[in-house]
């Protein structure tokens, strides 16, 4: 999950992969495992059962109804006992309602069924980093990468593990393992550049982001790391024009503050090392995995060359238009904007995110700060909000 520091906008992109729903449970409910295998005598009719209850399961998690998803997987555990993909589904419903310790047993009973299962050992590794054992979770990655290779998740993973457990710069050489294997991996990318912070190796962090975050397909998540890591070098203006794009002013004051506070430390290794995330002491010993067999997006862009390269490049000026709750919202504003003004934009070309959550609208290019001024005038005139934007 992203983590972020109370009213600051401040987002540490390290957990993305730990993402948990808010479903309400009694935190004495016990995850149901199967006790005996079914009989020799089960019917075709119970595995047409199974695999229906699987693709209702599989239909609510997308949904967001993790509840329901839970007991339509454990009734088809409980149905078919050795069926790996059951227990995993089983596995992920229960980790997406904050109940990892139950989601373990479960992704053990699949590991016993299946050691070499990818879903069932990354969902073991994200559930003792819900519970806060990294050291636990990287030495279970290590020995599932040491059965399925370089696979780039196993790998992101494991230098999540060691970042959490402050192990920074083997963290480092991990990521750049996966990046290796798939140098497009944006989360890769990400907490690579964030474990270069926490080593205080600033320079490496930018020159890893800011590529990312001035794409065409560049995310928030990429623009704040960067304003973020802008901030901890102590380059305000950049870390304030990055922020800008998905904050509001409020925001952006309060993550500059943020980051004035951590530099005021003096000790800009003891900054960053109050800022990294650290692992929490353990609510319990856990068990440990068996070992044994058991929108489009929009392009803008000034010239031909840049448009076939997929890239914004640095210097442009566009129009941020307003922040709106999400994807469609700011698609409609946009419609509703060229229909409005239809001579001010037009040429110009909508840059959106990929990413759920709230989104600025940002269309563009302009050549200059008095071309977005001259256009922002005029839009201003008829009420609509507009700010020039250089990227």
């Amino acid at each position: 999950m992203p983590l972020t520091r109370g009213k600051f906008g401040v987002t540490l992109a390290l957990l993305t992969m730990l993402s948990v729903g808010g479903c309400a449970v009694r935190s004495g409910e016990q995850p149901v495992l199967p006790a005996e295998p079914p009989t020799a005598d089960a019917d075709r009719s119970g595995t047409d059962v199974v695999e229906r209850l699987l693709r209702m399961g599989r239909g609510s998690l997308a949904a967001g109804d993790e509840l329901a998803a839970a007991r339509l997987f454990e009734r088809a555990l409980t149905l078919a006992p050795d069926n790996v993909e059951a227990a995993v589904r089983y596995g992920d419903a229960l980790l997406a309602l904050d109940r990892a310790a139950d989601a373990a047993e479960v992704y053990r009973h699949a590991l016993s069924l299946d050691r070499t299962d990818l879903g069932a050992g990354r969902g073991y590794a994200r559930a003792m980093l819900a519970l806060n054992r990294p050291e636990v979770a990287a030495e279970h990655l290590r020995e599932l990468i040491d059965r399925r290779g370089e696979d780039p998740e196993l790998l992101n993973l494991l230098g999540v593990s060691l970042s959490l457990a402050a192990r920074h710069e083997e963290a480092i050489a991990v990521y750049r393992r996966g990046l290796a294997r798939a140098p497009d991996h944006l989360g890769l990318k990400n907490n690579l550049a964030l474990a270069l912070a926490f080593a205080d190796r600033f320079d490496e962090a930018v020159a890893v982001l800011e590529p990312v975050a001035n794409s065409v397909t560049s995310d928030r998540r990429s623009r704040q790391n960067l304003a973020l890591v802008y901030g901890l070098k102590g380059d305000l203006e950049a870390a304030r024009r990055i922020s800008r794009i998905d904050l509001d002013d409020e925001a952006v004051a309060n993550n500059l503050a943020y980051f004035e506070m951590l530099r005021g430390i003096g000790d800009r290794r003891q900054a960053v090392a109050n800022l990294a995330p650290k692992a929490k002491s353990p609510p319990a010993e856990p068990k440990p995995a068996p070992q044994e067999e058991p929108v489009r997006v929009g392009v803008v862009a000034t010239t031909d060359a840049d448009l076939a390269m997929g890239r914004l490049p640095l210097g442009d000026w566009v129009l941020r238009l307003g922040l709106f709750p999400d994807r469609a919202a700011a698609e409609r504003r946009w419609r509703e904007l060229r229909r409005r003004h239809p001579e001010a934009l037009r040429g110009l070309v909508r840059l959106s995110a990929s990413e759920e959550g709230p989104q600025p609208l940002l269309v563009g290019p302009l050549a200059s700060r008095a071309a977005a001024e001259r256009i922002c005038t005029l839009l201003r005139g008829g009420g609509e909000a507009c700010d020039p934007l250089r990227m």
